[in-house]
């Protein structure tokens, strides 16, 4: 065993391949609301209305109240989650209306007529308002669907002439908006009403905790808020679900708390971007803390900064409070990053209270595989000593101010489906940690490796646990377990799956990158995948052609052995973060020992190919221009996949090459019925193909479950494909036919 005390460094190395622009464009007003128009003003609650929350698309969000204190740690994503078809709340009454033209407010009559009046002379008259229409919407599934209309009039004063005195009433609605009876989305586990950060463990250098938050110029899709807005303007926004603050007052000490800090991998905030701090007053958002770029590109980047800010302002004791952070940022792309952590809200606190009491679990275990961080398990079993690292790392982080004594262990399983077995448990150990420092430990992977999988599938997934026990003057329990999942699937990987640059060539000419691939046993090379980042300009017009060599040869005679092209390709932005898109080889490859994957490119401009600046494949990677290869001098990992193994369907334009975990197929292998489970309902479809890629049976589902007898009395192995039509994502999984 390997006893280390040392810092914390997740990113091999910092380096900086080429400027990132982020972009952003405002974000639309919508106006439709989910309500029954026919509720009368007696039901009126103003408190409640207050309460509605965001309308996003025809559905309203209905944010649960949170009680303080209030700590978010980031430890689990908590975020809104977009269509959470499970969490759908139905009334009696499921209507989403559309206000018209004319009505402006949340009142209107129904069953009355409502009146304009003029002033003749020593008379009044009056005329009828126009009246206005009001789209109904009543499917039970979806609210964008029109069903009927409701024709209304605008609420109005009635006016009286006494004596040459004007006198007006307000005529109190027959009809009013109110929050009963409307088609709503509620996510109970949500603290926050958007999901537009990217909670994760990769975009800082030195961490406090396991999580971040990032702000950044990418949508909750992770694609550019608006691709041709080159200004900086408003990107990403985190809004608090409504905190109860009623029962308290200025002599309770309130503080809100968090720390931040800029670029961490990513990149630096310019002058004109910022991180903004927002309270809601009555309706109207204060700023009252924010944080601009940096001056110049040579300012110096800081560590983790502290802000506590009071709240001291009777319009904020309300039921309602809320805050809200949120950054601008170039529109372009993954530009101007800000992170933040341990966002604390509580009473009896002071301007100095910054402190966060916690330990924390800093990092997930490290990766056991030694040189990828994904293979499939044809390539690893058997081969477990040369492709096994000697250790697996464990990392954890002090955050008080005095040392702490901790208890800790890890354990590894395998995930099989609705299936989890152990493989390895490791006794808990105890040490003592100083304070506001970060420890780390090595551990032996001979504890676990070689293991037996149980499973007949040729997809392993392993998960790797590290806990610590809880500490019981810590602020949070929320940080004491971190995960990493080491995917045996039909890909290769250096990469962790997340972006933190872009890497590419640049400059006149013909330009060559080989990426290098070792495999133990031979196998079909079908397809490789790519994940574009875009980050200065949209590259979807650039061209490249995809190459496959054998061989390179480094001396620069020009002998390399080309085995595979394809020209005319361009790069594609897929609707997700970090996500890969797949480009299938025509023609499958037989490939054993070494081969490279790659591009040439006559294009001066950089095709962005995303970059993992946390793990380092320097000695596998290879660029050419002119006649001599070279190796990079870049310490780090983009994120170019080859697929290998079994053919995929031909009908699937694009597969994703790691199973999705929310999906669960059971029983598998089955003789008969087999059951789809989704953890998130929506509208699905799916295909199920043969070896040959033929599709033999297709379906459809909307929730989350579906149950389907595979039509075919062939044994073996099928494959079937998913579609998420909410999301427009597709899935693979096989399929065992007894």
């Amino acid at each position: 065993m390997n006893l280390l005390k040392m810092q914390i460094n997740p990113a091999l190395f910092l380096f900086c391949i080429i400027t990132i622009a982020v972009q952003l464009s405002a974000q639309e007003r919508i106006y439709d609301l989910g309500y029954n128009p026919q509720l009368y003003h007696s039901n009126y609650n103003p408190d409640a209305v207050n309460q509605l929350g965001l309308v996003k698309n025809n559905y309203l969000i209905v944010p649960d109240t949170i009680n303080i204190p209030f700590l978010e740690d980031f430890a689990r994503d908590r975020l809104f989650q977009r269509k959470p078809w499970n969490n759908l709340v139905f009334d009696t009454i499921l209507r989403s209306v559309q206000l018209g033209s004319i009505t402006d407010s949340l009142e209107f009559m129904f069953d009355d007529t409502s009146w304009n009046y003029t002033v003749n002379g020593s008379t009044l008259d009056s005329t009828p308002k126009m009246r206005d229409t009001l789209i109904l919407n009543n499917d039970q599934f979806d609210p964008q669907i029109t069903t009927d209309t409701l024709i209304v009039w605008p609420a109005f004063y009635r006016y009286t002439l006494n004596g040459g005195t004007l006198d007006s009433v307000k005529v109190e609605p027959d009809s009013t908006i109110v929050y009963s009876e409307f088609k709503l989305i509620r996510d109970p586990n949500a603290r926050w009403l958007e999901n537009q950060v990217f909670i994760n463990s990769t975009n800082v250098l030195e961490k406090l905790s396991n999580n971040v938050a990032t702000f950044d110029g990418l949508n909750e899709n992770g694609l550019p808020y608006d691709p041709d807005q080159t200004n900086s303007g408003p990107a990403d926004t985190l809004t608090s679900q409504a905190m109860d603050l009623s029962s308290f007052s200025f002599n309770d000490s309130l503080y809100l708390s968090f720390f931040y800090v800029s670029t961490g991998l990513g990149n630096k905030p310019e002058p004109e971007d910022s991180l903004i701090l927002e309270f809601n007053k009555n309706g109207v958002w204060d700023i009252v803390w924010s944080s601009p770029g940096f001056a110049s590109v040579n300012d110096v980047i800081e560590d983790w900064k502290a802000v506590i800010i009071p709240i001291d302002d009777n319009f904020y004791f309300t039921k309602t409070f809320q805050f809200r952070f949120r950054n601008k940022a170039t529109l372009t792309g993954n530009n101007d990053h800000w992170h933040i952590d341990y966002i604390y809200l509580a009473a009896n606190r002071s301007d100095i209270d910054t402190v966060m009491r916690d330990v924390s679990v800093l990092n997930p275990p490290t990766n056991f595989l030694d040189r990828y961080t994904s293979m499939p398990w044809n390539q690893y079993e058997g081969f477990e000593a040369q492709e096994t690292a000697e250790e697996l790392f464990l990392s954890f982080k002090n955050n008080f101010s005095v040392a702490q004594t901790i208890s800790f262990s890890y354990q590894v399983n395998e995930i099989d489906g609705n299936n989890i077995y152990n493989i390895y448990d490791f006794p808990t150990q105890g040490t003592s940690l100083p304070p506001f420092s970060p420890f780390s430990i090595g551990f032996p992977t001979s504890n676990f490796v070689p293991f037996n999988i149980n499973t007949q599938s040729d997809s392993v997934l392993i998960e790797l646990t590290s806990y610590i026990d809880e500490i019981p003057s810590a602020l949070s329990t929320n940080t004491d377990t971190a995960r990493m999942l080491v995917p045996f699937y039909n890909y290769l990987a250096y990469d962790d799956g997340s972006a933190e640059k872009a890497y590419g060539l640049e400059g006149p000419g013909l330009k060559n990158f080989a990426y290098e691939f070792n495999l133990n046993v031979p196998d079909t090379l079908r397809a490789i995948q790519f994940h574009f980042t875009q980050i200065n300009f949209d590259a979807s017009d650039l061209l490249f052609t995809l190459k496959v060599w054998s061989e390179i040869n480094l001396s620069g005679n020009g002998n390399d052995v080309l085995i595979y092209e394809k020209e005319f390709q361009k790069p594609r932005y897929v609707a997700r973060k970090n996500g890969f898109v797949t480009y299938r080889l025509d023609t499958p490859l037989l490939v054993s020992g070494s081969f490279y994957v790659g591009w040439d490119q006559t294009d001066e401009e950089n095709i962005q190919v995303g970059l993992d600046l946390n793990n380092s494949a320097q000695s596998y990677m290879y660029y050419k221009i002119g006649n001599n290869w070279n190796n990079s001098l870049v310490e780090a990992a983009p994120m170019i996949r080859p697929i290998l193994g079994k053919e995929l369907p031909v009908a699937v334009p694009e597969i994703e090459a790691k199973a999705a975990p929310e999906f669960t197929i059971y029983p598998n292998p089955s003789n008969a019925v087999y059951n789809i489970k989704v953890s998130e309902a929506g509208k699905y479809t799916y295909n199920i193909f043969d070896l040959q890629g033929k599709r033999v049976q297709n379906g459809s589902f909307f929730g989350d479950r579906e149950q389907f007898s595979l039509q075919r009395e062939v044994a073996g192995f099928y494959l079937l494909q998913i579609a998420d039509l909410d999301e427009q994502k597709s899935y693979a999984f096989r399929l065992i036919k007894l």
